[in-house]
């Protein structure tokens, strides 16, 4: 094919150039170009993409000139798999385990609040009820059995009720939110609340599990739960007993291994790009092999927004049997906050 000669700067037009092909031929030369093998791997550290093969600079061809830059906005992302993998970093260790931690401490409390209250309160009964009868209705018969005085029967560790574990939460956190934030709630008697008052700030605790939490916001989930300082406010006391309540509190701000999945770093590397770019994405790889915090099992629901906004990105979700899937968390030296609930958790 013959290339149409194109007039440079001082007029000469006897120079072929690229612009001036079809834009057809453009674009499928700016496929070839941006299509790497094995696409773009996440790195947890700088928090950005890079190519999987090592390539030094796959984005060069974007900074000739203006027009091809706009020309190839988002490329690399629509024609490329992206990888991410669980991660650990020694820095980030300990705040995901406190993460976790609070996390479970929470549910169960919830769960245990609102049994309660359903127990105790008949308007609460009745609220409750209702709200769960249109949103929630599978979980009405744990509602009436909690109504009919029967509290101590249940179980406040939802994963007994034999309902996806993930929608049990859920149903607790907006079934607790609906009777908590309901204006006359603050005007029921003393008696009808019961010895849970000191609870309410749990009530209204909430944090999404697929989250990768920043330290000062777990710092802050666990002032308003439990009424900890931070690391460093414990640290700067001296000395600290291995006996003291200090010293079970920090306990949990240990140095074992703490991971964030593969689907918490995808969601919030793909919820920090500009819209435009987000729409781009066609393929994501999310390689769980390891143990991760916070319920990973549900980590997947945080894709719901993004899967809506752009319907045309597959999402491929692969985990490791031997080294996930079938592992015990304390064989993967992972913290098991399930032993630690009975330190701080209320009274029953």
């Amino acid at each position: 094919m013959e290339i149409p000669p194109v007039s440079g700067d001082n007029g000469d037009s006897s120079k072929p150039g690229f612009r001036v092909l079809p834009r057809e031929i453009r674009d499928e030369i700016y496929g070839y170009y941006f299509t790497l093998e094995d696409g773009y791997t996440f790195n947890s550290k700088t928090k950005k993409l890079h190519p999987t093969c090592k390539l030094k600079n796959s984005l060069a061809l974007t900074l000739a000139n203006k027009q091809i830059n706009q020309e190839t906005q988002g490329l690399a992302l629509e024609r490329n798999t992206l990888h991410f993998a669980t991660s650990f970093a020694l820095e980030t260790s300990d705040t995901l385990g406190m993460f976790d931690y609070l996390l479970k401490y929470i549910s169960t409390t919830q769960s245990r609040l609102l049994l309660r209250l359903i127990a105790k309160s008949n308007w609460v009964a009745c609220q409750a009820y209702a709200h769960v009868e249109k949103h929630y209705p599978r979980f009405l018969p744990i509602v009436n059995h909690a109504r009919d005085g029967n509290y101590d029967d249940l179980s406040a560790d939802n994963k007994c009720w034999k309902e996806t574990p993930s929608i049990a939460r859920a149903f607790v956190q907006e079934t607790l939110h609906s009777v908590v934030g309901h204006e006359k709630f603050p005007k029921l008697p003393a008696r009808d609340l019961g010895p849970s008052m000191e609870h309410f700030t749990v009530a209204n605790a909430h944090f999404e599990a697929w989250r990768v939490p920043t330290k000062d916001e777990v710092e802050n989930l666990a002032f308003r739960t439990h009424q900890i300082p931070s690391a460093e406010a414990l640290s700067a006391r001296a000395p600290v007993h291995p006996d003291s309540d200090d010293f079970d509190r920090i306990k949990f701000w240990n140095g074992e291994k703490h991971r964030s999945s593969a689907a918490s770093l995808a969601i919030q590397f793909i919820q920090s790009l500009e819209e435009t770019s987000r729409v781009k994405i066609r393929s994501v790889v999310l390689n769980e092999d390891q143990i991760s915090v916070a319920w990973p099992e549900s980590h997947g629901r945080g894709f719901i927004p993004i899967c809506q906004e752009n319907p045309q990105i597959r999402i491929k979700r692969r985990v490791n049997l031997w080294g996930n899937a079938t592992m015990d968390p304390q064989q993967a030296n992972v913290c098991t906050p399930d032993s630690l609930v009975t330190n701080v958790s209320p009274s029953g």
